[in-house]
């Protein structure tokens, strides 16, 4: 018995609400990514990095 699956706004392996929202999301927040490497010092920079794996560890392991 096969089931056919239509969903809207997904073509094949491409969902295009979410690829959009992605898109729209990612120019001004590279913006403010480049901003903040300008202003913050190497130091701030590592350690902030260095919470967010740990924080995406945590997250994953529970």
């Amino acid at each position: 018995m096969t089931v056919v699956l239509t969903l809207v706004g997904v073509t094949r392996f491409v969902m295009w609400p979410a690829f959009l929202g992605i898109v729209l999301a990612s120019v001004p927040f590279a913006r403010l990514g480049v901003r903040l490497a300008h202003i913050l010092s190497t130091r701030m920079l590592r350690l902030a990095f260095a919470a967010l794996l740990l924080v995406v560890g945590l997250r994953s392991l529970f």
